[in-house]
């Protein structure tokens, strides 16, 4: 939380927001498509690591 946030704010706005996030994301990893028949071969989709990024703020 930034410095000078009222606590219920923290809570529920900063931290809250970002478990939502989490939740999200959870989601959408158990609706993806792993593995898809494309005719008679089998396309299988795995991570192979992690990606850094450096993204625009503000």
């Amino acid at each position: 939380a930034e410095v000078g946030s009222p606590k219920a704010f923290a809570q529920m706005v900063q931290a809250g927001l970002a478990v939502g996030d989490w939740n999200s994301y959870a989601d959408q990893i158990e609706a993806f498509e792993w593995e898809k028949e494309v005719g008679n071969s089998l396309v299988v989709r795995e991570p192979i690591g992690v990606v850094a990024a450096i993204t625009p703020w503000n």
